[in-house]
């Protein structure tokens, strides 16, 4: 017989057979877990003491001073319900040394310090839980828990006999062997010590070789392996974008898995030259770094010793792309406006649901019916009628407009910010048509990172020796920026909030993303929007979280496990933590929490669907 199945049957004869007056004298070394019973292993070196409420400090030091045995009292984060952790200085007699301490009148109980089998530590106090038989009555369970000197705290709200409560025993019983017992109990479901811990938020963890070297998406994303859009619930759907540009190639962080069959338009506006290979020209890699900012899979593992080459990051990881090649092979610009209608009309016919275009024409002052009506086509109709969002870069011609087509009022126009500064480049054009800038760099010393194509094609190296780190730095450009840049980053929010709310339309997407903006910057006496700043730098984290308030738990849903974590934050000290962000809980959009928002959500929570129209949400101006 092994270890643990004959500690469960001494366990099991301790608990039915031969119950003791004086608690139980060997503390239980399991719990009963969800399928398994749960090893614990009691550390021997530490002992958990908790004094009665009327023992004075004086009397407490005066007992543990003369007390053989017992050493200092030990710092330690692991421990709970008014216990303090004391070093035991010989291991021999640990039982006689707990059955002692609890012979002591001024000690509530004394208790094993407990780990589990990999020695992390496994702090219990005096809580437990249990539920009992759906047919037992309050006051029956009141009785059952009582004969135990058990506490019933409260019933969990939503979950019918799911009691919390509370050891009150002051005859050394361990909650270990009383929530066993109550497991054991012929009126219980199930029982269980309420284990202490700090709880790891499950943040989207990346290793990012080039980290230092991508600050313009580290600017929009929130704080990387702490709180990030990715840390949102919800974000389940592989939304799909297509970068209207110069092709796209597979790449080790771009695999040929996340790129959709796309098409090749250049030439072909009598259909004569259109070919279903929009891969780019031998060096060429602007599209290639358009949609590394959109989709680039980077390394979700923060471990060390990952390939250097892996890590490139993007806005969002589960995107596909949609390549769509309006440019030759050499670069050359589309041949005329029906070329890059062709491709417009292709992508959201043809499963886009958003467009990247980080081209425009060389002056504010073209305009092309055309192209314009295409665009407005897939606003007005991609995405069975709920509307292609299409973002543009506002163009780097230092214009005072913007150029065209970014300038067409149902288009999102994306300018350049500094990736670091906020401040507006100025070699972003601007106007009244700006929605928004994104962080983006100057070609230089203070350029960003992208996807280069493979190999030696592409950008680099022969463009760009300069790139630093040099181990494999061929697969990635180096000096990439401008608003080409800046619109994927964009793009890739629209995507983000696509993949949270399908049924976002094209206008909705546009004003999330205007009006959740970071505006905390040099407006001067002017505030937004404005000719120079659009509605403010683009904030991927506020934009998803300004869809997602209520949502206190982060499952994508608003319920009753909602309602429950918003009251125990209203009247819990300490506070539960509301995790990526607090304001999940401003149900009304008042930008603070207070009990209007708990009213409210009462009111969400409680009314027959299809009755109230939902928390006020978005929520912006964080």
């Amino acid at each position: 017989m092994n270890y643990f199945v004959f500690s469960a049957c001494v366990a099991i004869f301790i608990h039915v057979i031969a119950p003791r007056a004086h608690a139980q004298a060997v503390p239980d070394t399991f719990y009963y877990g969800t399928s398994t019973p749960v090893i614990l292993r009691v550390d021997s070196s530490r002992v958990c003491i908790s004094f009665l409420e009327s023992t004075s400090i004086y009397e407490r030091t005066a007992i543990l001073d003369n007390f053989p045995g017992i050493g200092a009292p030990i710092n330690t984060p692991d421990t709970m319900d008014g216990y303090r952790v004391y070093a035991v200085i010989s291991a021999n007699g640990y039982l006689q040394l707990l059955n002692a301490l609890n012979a002591i009148e001024q000690v509530d109980i004394a208790a094993p310090f407990y780990r589990f089998p990999d020695s992390v530590a496994a702090p219990i106090g005096k809580r437990l839980c249990v539920r009992f038989n759906d047919d037992i009555t309050p006051d029956s369970a009141e009785n059952i828990a009582q004969s135990l000197n058990v506490i019933l705290i409260g019933e969990i709200p939503g979950m019918h006999n799911v009691y919390t409560a509370y050891n009150a025993s002051v005859n050394g019983s361990y909650t270990v062997n009383i929530a066993n017992t109550l497991h054991l109990h012929p009126s219980t479901v199930y029982a269980h010590p309420s284990i202490g811990g700090r709880f790891e938020r499950t943040a989207y963890r990346t290793f990012d070789f080039y980290a230092t070297y991508q600050p313009h998406l580290k600017r929009v994303i929130g704080e990387l392996n702490v709180r990030s859009v990715w840390d949102f619930g919800g974000l389940t759907r592989s939304m799909t974008v297509a970068v209207i540009d110069d092709g796209v190639a597979s790449h080790e962080d771009l695999p040929v898995g996340k790129i959709d069959r796309g098409i090749d338009f250049y030439g072909g506006v009598n259909f004569g030259d259109i070919d279903m290979d929009p891969s780019p020209g031998v060096s060429e890699a602007h599209g290639q770094g358009c949609a590394g900012i959109i989709a680039a899979l980077h390394t979700t593992d923060s471990a060390s010793g990952q390939l250097e080459s892996s890590g490139m990051i993007s806005i969002g990881p589960r995107t596909r792309i949609l390549p769509i090649k309006i440019f030759s092979d050499d670069g050359d610009a589309f041949e005329t406006g029906a070329e890059a209608a062709l491709a417009i009309v292709w992508a959201y016919q043809n499963g886009a649901d958003v467009l990247s275009n980080s081209w425009s024409a060389d002056t504010p002052w073209m305009d092309d019916p055309t192209l314009s009506d295409a665009i407005h086509r897939a606003v007005a109709f991609g995405r069975n009628g709920r509307g292609c969002p299409v973002f543009f870069s506002s163009g780097n011609g230092y214009f005072s407009n913007c150029q065209y087509p970014s300038n067409l009022p149902f288009v999102f126009a994306v300018g350049a910010s500094h990736h670091t500064s906020d401040r507006y480049w100025d070699y972003s054009s601007y106007g009244p048509e700006l929605d928004a800038l994104a962080p983006s760099g100057n070609w230089t010393n203070e350029s960003v990172w992208s996807l280069d194509q493979m190999g030696s094609n592409g950008y680099n190296p022969s463009l760009m020796s300069d790139c630093l780190p040099q181990s494999n730095n061929q697969n990635y450009d180096c000096h990439f920026g401008g608003t080409s840049a800046a619109c994927p980053i964009a793009a890739g929010i629209a995507a983000l909030l696509l993949a949270k709310d399908s049924t976002l339309s094209a206008e909705a997407i546009y004003y999330i993303i205007r009006e959740s903006a970071d505006t905390a910057l040099a407006w001067g006496a002017i505030a937004p929007p404005n000719d120079r700043y659009g509605y403010g730098v683009v904030n991927a984290f506020n934009a998803i979280l300004s869809i997602s308030h209520g949502d206190l738990t982060n499952d994508n849903s608003i319920d009753l496990s909602d309602l429950s974590l918003l009251i125990a934050y209203m009247v819990r000290t300490p506070r539960p933590t509301i995790f990526p962000s607090i304001m999940l809980a401003d149900m009304n959009c008042s930008g603070t929490i207070d009990i209007s928002d708990l009213n409210w959500m009462i009111y969400f929570v409680t009314s027959a669907p299809g009755t109230v129209p939902g928390p006020v949400s978005p929520c912006f101006r964080f």
